[in-house]
């Protein structure tokens, strides 16, 4: 059975200082389109997961005044240290929310889905529900695939998209290598790079479009021959046979099980989600 939410991946948003206003902001040129996803009924509760800590977390804060500024009042943030003093509320929370937005460090973004009755219910929305959104913003969108790319090596994530390596670098010159190196190990799951000014929609757990003005690229390693894959050495060029990728621009559409362009022409999909399944 295909999931019937929808997953939203966004690229590495740039935020910088605003020294007019002694505030941090959007840079400009992403033209503040961090939040165009969201449903039209500004009533629906949104529910934003953070790791920073309460104290030091400046991105809520952010995309607080950004949700304010759009017309949504119903929406709070969750912050992870507090998840074992507060686990019942927060599950209510999560219960009646329509968009889940994750957002921190990805290591202990997945920590907080770690046995707990949220985690459970998140997955249990995700497959369920199909007015259920679940994004994730820079590095904690490579939490939401089976496996994610970790400091010394690959590591398991929260699974709401099969056979995909996410990677969100700020751009992809950074993070081809490790994506590529990651892919070679792995060569049944795909890497998908998405780039700042970039989102990539997902349902049906598989079925991806790219919306916005960045980048996203995808590495296929399924024809590489696991002979032709030698031992990775630090400081040394990685060169195989049959490796594949695609560049994916605004209204690219992939096959995320299989690596594979799809005609653009089917899709007719509003980033306001009135319209849905519309990936056939």
């Amino acid at each position: 059975m295909y999931p019937k939410g929808k997953i939203i991946v966004i690229g590495h948003s740039v935020i910088t200082k605003n020294h007019n206003k002694e505030k941090f902001a959007f840079r400009k040129e992403e033209n503040n389109k961090v939040f165009e996803f969201l449903p039209n009924k500004k009533e629906d509760r949104i529910e934003i997961i953070s790791s920073f800590s309460i104290n030091s977390d400046n991105f809520s804060e952010i995309y607080s005044a950004e949700l304010l500024q759009r017309g949504y009042y119903n929406f709070g943030v969750i912050y992870s240290e507090k998840l074992s003093d507060y686990e019942n509320d927060y599950y209510l929370r999560i219960f009646k929310a329509k968009t889940v937005i994750l957002i921190g460090n990805q290591f202990e973004t997945t920590s907080l889905f770690t046995y707990n009755s949220i985690s459970e219910l998140i997955h249990k929305r995700f497959i369920e529900d199909e007015s259920f959104t679940m994004v994730g913003i820079n590095n904690s969108a490579a939490i939401l695939t089976d496996l994610m790319i970790g400091c010394k090596s690959i590591e398991k994530g929260l699974g709401f998209i099969k056979g995909c390596i996410i990677s969100t670098p700020q751009d992809h010159r950074t993070g081809f290598k490790t994506l590529a190196k990651a892919v070679l190990s792995h060569q049944n799951d795909l890497g998908l790079s998405v780039c700042g000014g970039m989102s990539v929609i997902i349902e049906k757990g598989f079925q991806a479009l790219c919306k916005g003005n960045g980048s996203a690229m995808i590495v296929n390693a399924k024809e590489v021959s696991a002979k032709s894959i030698k031992p990775f050495k630090r400081g040394v060029s990685v060169y195989v046979k049959n490796l594949k990728g695609h560049i994916l621009v605004d209204g690219c559409a992939v096959d995320l099980l299989t690596g594979e362009r799809i005609k653009p022409q089917i899709f007719d999909y509003s980033l306001n989600f009135m319209n849905t399944n519309n990936i056939n």
